[in-house]
C-alpha cells in the first residue's frame, strides 16, 4: 500500500465517513485480469444420515489441518479431520451450557480451545478443542455486533461494529478471554470493540448498518488492515493511526453501493442486493501483498441465490491490482471461504453422482484449497491432477 500524505488520508477518511466511493480513483486503476489461482486439492467430508452439513454459516481450518464447520440447521459445529472423517459434533440446540440458539461462526481455534459465536444468545461459547468439553461462555453487550475473530500470538482480535461507541476493532489476551469464560455468561456482559471509528455512513444510515455492517481485519506484526463490507477502501493502521489507504478496483464484481442509492427511512428493499458486491475477507501474504474476497448474489424472495465469490489482490505498495478472479463453485447453496495468507479455503456443496432416494444424502460437502498468486494477473484457475481426498 502506498504511503499517503496527511492531506490525502484526511480526504479519504472524510469521503469514507460520508459513504462516497470516488469513481475516478477506482476507474483509473489498470483494468488487468484477476489473480492466478492454483488449485491444490479437495477434501470430501464424510457425512452420514445423522451428521451432515445442511446450512453451513462458515468454515475454519483447524490447527491440525482439520475443519470446523458451524451449521445453522443442526445448530452444531462439526469437526472433520484432514481426510474428511467426522471427529465429533460440538453443541446442540438449546439455551444451556454448550448449547446454541443461533450458531453463526467459529471465531478461532488454537491447539487447546476454540470459540463459537452464538448471535441470538449474544455469547461466545468456548470449547476444549480435543475433548469437546464446554469450558464456559462470555456474554456480549447487545450493542456489539462481532463479525470476525482471529488468534494472533497470545491475543484474540475482534472485528465488527458497536452501535453505541461506533468502534470496529478490539483485542484481548487469550488468558483474559478464558478467565471471562470461566466466570460464565451470567457475569457482566462485555464489549470488546474499542478502537477504529466506524465510517459515518453506517452511523447515519440504519439500512447500511443493518445489511452491510461487517468489518474485515488482518493483523500483522506491527500493523493491521481494516475494511468495511459496504465500502471499497482498506486502511492500514500503525500505532493506532491511519498510515495509508488503498482503494480496491473492481472489474467483474459489481462493487459497493453508490452513495446516492441509500435512503435513511422506510423498510429495506432487498433488491439492492442484486446491484452490489460486498467485501467479506482480507489477508496479506508474507510479502505484504493484499488479498481480498468479495461476494455478490441475487435475491429469490428473501433468500440469497446465485452466490458468486471473487478474489482480488493488490501489491503491497498499491502499484498493481489484479481485480476479480471468479472462484469456481458448484452454484448450490452459499459457498463459504477463509483466507490465511495466500491460502484460500472454499467450502462448497455439490450434487452426488448417481441415483439415490435420499435427497439430502445426494448433496455432498467439499472443502477446496487454493493458493493465490497476488502479482500474476492472469485470471486463470490452474488445476493439479491430484484427486479429491
Amino acid at each position: 500500500m502506498s504511503r499517503a500524505s496527511s492531506t490525502s488520508v484526511a480526504a479519504v477518511a472524510l469521503l469514507s465517513s460520508l459513504g462516497f466511493s470516488p469513481a475516478g480513483i477506482a476507474a483509473s486503476a489498470p483494468q488487468l485480469l484477476g489473480p492466478a489461482l492454483l488449485y491444490q486439492d479437495s477434501v470430501i467430508l464424510q457425512e452420514t444420515g445423522e451428521d451432515f452439513v445442511a446450512a453451513p454459516t462458515g468454515m475454519l481450518p483447524g490447527p491440525d489441518e482439520s475443519f470446523l464447520i458451524p451449521d445453522l440447521f443442526a445448530n452444531r459445529v462439526f469437526h472433520f479431520d484432514v481426510n474428511g472423517e467426522l471427529v465429533r459434533a460440538f453443541g446442540r440446540q438449546g439455551q444451556g451450557p454448550g448449547e446454541f440458539t443461533r450458531v453463526v461462526d467459529v471465531g478461532f481455534a488454537s491447539d487447546s480451545v476454540f470459540v463459537v459465536l452464538d448471535a441470538l444468545a449474544l455469547e461466545l461459547e468456548v470449547f476444549d478443542f480435543h475433548t469437546g468439553e464446554h469450558i464456559g461462555a462470555v456474554g456480549i453487550e447487545a450493542e456489539e455486533r462481532l463479525t470476525s475473530m482471529s488468534l494472533v500470538g497470545d491475543s484474540v482480535w475482534f472485528a465488527g461494529m458497536n452501535s453505541e461507541g461506533w468502534k470496529a476493532v478490539g483485542v484481548v489476551s487469550v488468558d483474559e478471554l478464558l478467565a471471562m469464560a470461566h466466570q460464565g455468561a451470567e457475569a457482566k456482559r462485555v464489549s470488546f470493540l474499542d478502537r477504529v471509528d466506524v465510517p459515518g455512513v453506517y452511523v447515519m444510515n440504519p439500512r447500511m448498518f443493518g445489511r452491510l455492517g461487517r468489518t474485515v481485519l488482518d493483523v500483522g506484526a506491527s500493523d493491521f488492515l481494516v475494511g468495511f463490507a459496504g465500502t471499497a477502501i482498506l486502511m492500514r493502521f500503525v500505532q493506532g493511526a491511519v498510515a495509508d489507504t488503498l482503494w480496491l478496483a473492481h472489474r467483474l464484481r459489481r462493487g459497493p453501493p453508490r452513495s446516492d442509492s441509500w435512503g435513511s427511512q422506510g423498510p429495506m428493499d432487498l433488491q439492492f442486493v442484486n446491484e452490489i458486491s460486498v467485501m467479506g475477507l482480507v489477508s496479506r501474504d508474507d510479502d505484504g501483498n493484499v488479498i481480498t474476497v468479495h461476494q455478490e448474489s441475487g435475491i429469490d424472495g428473501r433468500q440469497l441465490a446465485n452466490v458468486k465469490l471473487y478474489v482480488a489482490t493488490a501489491a503491497r505498495d498499491g502499484s498493481l491490482q489484479c481485480p476479480d478472479t471468479l472462484i469456481p463453485t458448484s452454484g448450490i447453496g452459499v459457498p463459504r471461504a477463509r483466507l490465511s495468507g495466500r491460502q484460500l479455503f472454499v467450502l462448497d456443496q455439490r450434487m452426488r453422482a448417481g441415483p439415490g432416494a435420499d435427497a439430502v444424502r445426494n448433496v455432498t460437502t467439499v472443502v477446496r484449497r487454493f493458493t493465490v498468486d497476488p502479482l500474476k494477473c492472469t485470471g486463470q484457475v490452474v488445476r493439479h491432477s491430484s484427486p479429491d481426498r
